[in-house]
């Protein structure tokens, strides 16, 4: 865990400490996982075909719920994040 070098509860991001902690007893833990699920290559409708993939978010009772190579059905909302510093329109 990374320690902040600013004071993240000052709007104008001006601190004059430097002396951060942790407070394990003050942390919220979650069980969270991250995979990445691709389209079944017997699905796929053009011989040669590269299958489309998206990465999932599990928490609490999802997390190792299947292995690499389990086919699974996923349900759920979508969030759409993007990554600073990447390019929009195909670039």
């Amino acid at each position: 865990l990374a320690l902040p070098i600013i004071c993240p509860l000052v709007e104008d991001g001006e601190c004059n400490s430097t002396s951060f902690a942790v407070m394990p007893e003050m942390a919220i833990k979650v069980d969270y996982q991250e995979m990445k699920v691709q389209e079944s290559v017997s699905g796929l409708e053009r011989v040669g075909s590269i299958p489309r993939s998206i990465l999932v978010k599990l928490t609490e009772d999802l997390v190792d719920g299947c292995h690499p190579g389990d086919e699974v059905v996923v349900v759920g909302s979508l969030h759409a994040e993007w990554l600073a510093g990447t390019s929009s329109g195909g670039e």
